[in-house]
């Protein structure tokens, strides 16, 4: 064979990762491609960014409603997913192979050794940590017991929401003087950073003496839209910046309902939306007739 013919044979036994017996499939094959040209290992999911952070979302997991579980769960799936492939081109260039030969052996395949290691470390980690996040998910949807709605009157209602980005916030207070009559109901607002010049006074605060029937249209307007059906916390999957964060919590003769989040729901906050719109409508005379 001519000395041409054989380095060229030769560089495709190195080229093409058949040095296991394992078998490559195109999907390993076009996964090692990607790996071989980053620095580090992609994870969308932020609960996989690191141990740590599998563990805080495992810490909270029952703060987190039924709906926000299934969603995560799809997505530490499909993650899960990606870092499998990404094990099996690992195992399949390195066997069983430890310390100093595994090393050789991922040598082979990348140029850059501290990437790779990284890339190795990141995807076996990620397949344990998925696992764990995705049994514990399994279970708490399992044994999630179904929410009702709490018992009795309305006593109060809170609600704030805000953007620093942006360069606003707004909150709004129902509060009942005593069982059976009506209350006070308070809109702040603020807007900052010199949004527009019709920012330049600064915060304002409204206050209106509100009829019981206020109280009981709320408390309608909870349960018609399962608002008590919501989970405490709301986080994103993915991490982001400059989001939206907010709070609210209605507290009732037989109970009360919390949550809080940034940058993402809750769940029927269709229902929320249209509590505020009513409420912010009383205050600013929109409906006369409910004060």
């Amino acid at each position: 064979m001519r000395p041409t013919m054989i380095l060229l044979a030769v560089a495709m036994l190195i080229a093409l990762p058949c040095c296991s017996k394992a078998k490559w499939t195109d999907e390993m094959k076009e996964t090692l491609k990607e790996m071989q040209q980053m620095s580090f290992w992609r994870c969308g999911v932020q609960w996989l960014d690191n141990h740590n952070a599998a563990e805080g979302y495992l810490r909270s997991i029952g703060d987190y409603s039924i709906p926000s579980l299934q969603s995560t769960r799809e997505l530490l799936v499909e993650e899960q997913s990606k870092a499998r492939v990404a094990k099996s081109v690992v195992d399949a260039i390195c066997g069983k192979k430890k310390g100093k030969k595994r090393q050789e052996a991922l040598a082979k395949y990348f140029t850059d050794m501290e990437s790779a290691n990284s890339i190795v470390e990141a995807v076996e980690r990620i397949n344990a940590d998925a696992s764990m996040l995705i049994g514990a998910i399994d279970y708490e949807l399992k044994h999630r017991k179904p929410a009702v709605m709490p018992s009795g009157q309305l006593l109060s209602f809170s609600s704030s929401a805000g953007n620093g980005f942006a360069g606003w916030r707004q909150e709004l207070t129902l509060e009942r003087k005593k069982a059976g009559e009506g209350g006070k109901l308070t809109l702040n607002e603020e807007r900052f950073r010199g949004m527009g010049p019709e920012d330049e006074g600064g915060p304002t605060s409204q206050t209106v003496e509100v009829a019981d029937s206020v109280f009981q249209r709320v408390r309608d307007m909870v349960e018609s839209g399962q608002l008590y059906d919501i989970g405490s916390n709301y986080m994103p999957d993915y991490f982001i910046t400059d989001a939206t964060s907010w709070s609210l919590y209605f507290k009732f003769e037989g109970g009360s309902i919390s949550s809080s989040g940034y940058a993402s729901g809750p769940d029927h906050g269709d229902a929320l939306n249209e509590i505020q719109k009513y409420l912010v409508k009383i205050v600013k005379g929109d409906s006369l007739n409910e004060k």
